[in-house]
């Protein structure tokens, strides 16, 4: 079986099969640039901005998110995330 012929959904769990071009462009950014975004001025840092930028366009095309595309935040799990998300929902009581 490739990893062409499979279909998962349980990333939020793991870090399993990935397709051939996210593989390609992680190998890319980490061979070529490495930086976090926003950590400085340098221009390392700058073009990993503009990818983190690239990033949150395409997912905005993706899924119809009008408005500003800093509101998408990238968190480093789904439990991170998640908890982020209640945390700025829920109030006292609820």
């Amino acid at each position: 079986m490739t990893s062409d012929s499979v279909v998962y959904f349980d990333y939020a769990a793991t870090c399993a099969i990935r397709p051939r071009n996210v593989i390609d462009a992680m190998t890319k950014f980490l061979t070529n640039n490495g930086c976090t975004p926003g950590r400085g001025g340098h221009c390392l840092a700058i073009d990993a901005d503009r990818i983190a930028l690239h990033c949150r366009q395409s997912l905005a095309a993706v899924l119809d998110i009008p408005g500003d595309t800093g509101r998408i935040a990238f968190f480093p799990n789904a439990t991170y995330a998640l908890n982020t998300a209640l945390n700025g929902l829920l109030r006292s009581g609820d």
